[in-house]
Formats: structure tokens, sequence, C-alpha cells
């Protein structure tokens, strides 16, 4: 999200406002929402939110909410699938919004480990081969993959040679991975099977192995920083 001059913003609402129509957001004052997408902005700016998607909602009409920025948030984004990360004080920091919804069943919520700033969670991997590895996955929305060093392809049943090569973008520049499926991936009491894994050099990596987006996407997301936990909801 990127946040506008204080100054335009109040002459776009005049403008918007002169156009005709109006709204109340609260705290006194009249605005018009042309669409879900602008509500969203405005909540974000007022409350130094990052908005990641936001072009997701701007189909859908505005709604007339109430409460405090995470109650609004919630009646706001009801009807899409989104990743929401707290601050220490719980406090929305991020919200990515993956989508529109459909139906959320019952979810899972897992204790994390901080690695850095980072939040790590436990897993189990099972490769084509049938064997299983426990693996420690940093959850990072950067990534678009599940991401193991290379290393691990050979325990896993995996030839290099037969695998795709992709250009992935990592914290070190750009690098080559080699795309191949594991059987499965268990997460808690969450198991997905036939999953993209990208398998990248070991140095390139460090110590890390990452759990991206194709894994993510799966979910609606809640990491909560202050009480080191992560929710995961699956999308069906």
């Amino acid at each position: 999200m990127t946040t506008p001059d204080f100054d335009l913003r109040r002459w776009l609402r005049i403008l918007i406002l002169l156009a005709g129509g109006s709204a109340s957001c609260g705290a006194g004052e009249t605005i018009v929402f042309r669409s879900l997408a602008d509500q969203l902005d405005d909540l974000a700016y007022r409350n130094n939110i990052t908005i990641d998607g936001l072009e997701l909602t701007a189909s859908q009409p505005p709604k007339r909410v109430t409460g405090d920025s995470t109650e609004r948030v919630k009646r706001l984004l009801a009807e899409f699938n989104y990743v929401t990360i707290l601050t220490s004080e719980r406090s929305i920091e991020r919200i990515i919004i993956l989508g529109e919804k459909q139906v959320f069943p019952r979810g899972v919520t897992l204790h994390t480990r901080k690695k850095g700033k980072n939040h790590t969670i436990e897993g189990r991997v099972t490769g084509a081969n049938g064997k299983q590895i426990p693996v420690s996955l940093v959850i990072d929305t950067g990534a678009d993959y599940l991401v193991l060093p290379k290393s691990m392809m050979e325990s896993f049943g995996v030839d290099p040679d037969s695998s795709e090569t992709r250009k992935l973008q990592t914290a070190n520049g750009l690098t080559d991975a080699r795309i191949a499926k594991v059987k499965t991936l268990q997460i808690g009491n969450e198991l997905i099977p036939d999953i993209e894994a990208a398998f990248i050099e070991d140095d390139q990596l460090g110590d890390s192995k990452l759990l991206g987006m194709n894994v993510l996407q799966r979910y609606r997301v809640t990491l909560d920083d202050r009480e080191q936990t992560v929710t995961l909801i699956k999308v069906e």
C-alpha cells in the first residue's frame, strides 16, 4: 500500500462529496467510499497498516461497519481469504489479501518459535520414496514455494537431473532452484499431498527451510507475534 499525502486525500474526499452522496465513517467525519478497496485503504491509512492485494477488493461495494480497527477488518474482509500479521502489542501491522473465500472449516492453531523477526513451525515432509523427515519451517509470505535445501533431494528419492529448473528470488539474489513434488507435507494435523518444493543450494538457504505461499494460500492465516502462535483455517 502506498501512503498518500494527507492533504491530497482530504481534497479527494471533498471532490467525492461534491459529486453527491455521503456515508458515515465514525469520529464525526462523513466520507464517501466508492468501493471496499477505498474503505480499506482509508482504514489502513488511519491505523498505519500495510495492505497487500488491495486491488482484489476493488469490485466490491463499501460496507457500513463499526468498532475498532481489528473488528472493522474482520467485517470488511469477511468474504475474503487473508493473512493477518500482528505486532507484539497485538495490533494489526500487515494484511495480505489472497482472494474471495468460499468455505472455512475448523482450523488448527500451532505454537511457533521466533528466529530473529521470523516465526518457525515444525513440520514433516514425506518424499516420493516414503521417507519422512522432520523439518523446521520459517513462515515466509515472500517465498512462492515450500523451499528446502538441495541436499535433501537424495533423501526424498528425487533425481535432480529429472526435475525442472527455475529462477527464484532469494535474500541473496536470483538463484537456480530445482522444482519437484514431495509426497506430503504435514503441519500439525494438516496433511497436504503432492506439494511442489523448490530445492535450493544449501549455502543459499543457510540453516533455513521456508514455508511459502504455495502452502499458505490454501489457508486463512493469522500470525500472533506476542502469543507466538499461527492459526491455519483451510480454504475448501
